[in-house]
């Protein structure tokens, strides 16, 4: 667990995605697998930002950037604004200055614990937010 003390994550455990932002992805799944059709641009903002989340959530953010730090977080970042979810939007664009192209493995799990850390006090208003969009886009409220 890199970010956030074992104490703070135990009061805090994650325990996913809420309802509505499950069934929409579950509905999302299910198209993606008969071939049914493409996903939506709002589609694929609901998918980049579960994906980014529950990676920051599960302090696994490390792994998640690995292979394309920069890109990963741009589009989580573009993902959390199309969303609304200013806050996060501006942690990753911050946290991609901070990068100033160094890549380096040392960097990035730096960078992903800073990330983990400044986004865990805000899990109950990000996951909200996520599930509104969800519903939203879903059109079940």
């Amino acid at each position: 667990m890199h970010g956030v003390s074992g104490e703070a994550w135990a009061m805090a455990k994650w325990r996913g995605h809420r309802a509505q932002t499950s069934n929409a992805l579950l509905a999302l799944l299910r198209r993606a697998a008969n071939n049914e059709a493409e996903f939506s641009w709002p589609e694929r903002v609901l998918c980049t930002a579960c994906e980014f989340w529950s990676a920051t959530m599960n302090q696994v953010l490390f792994a998640h950037l690995a292979t394309e730090v920069e890109a990963v977080l741009w589009l989580a970042e573009v993902s959390f604004a199309a969303m609304q979810v200013r806050a996060v939007a501006s942690i990753l664009s911050e946290s991609r200055r901070e990068l100033q192209g160094d890549e380096s493995s040392d960097q990035v799990a730096s960078l992903a614990a800073r990330i983990e850390a400044a986004l865990l006090p805000m899990a109950d208003e990000v996951d909200g937010a996520i599930a509104k969009y969800a519903a939203d886009l879903s059109g079940h409220p």
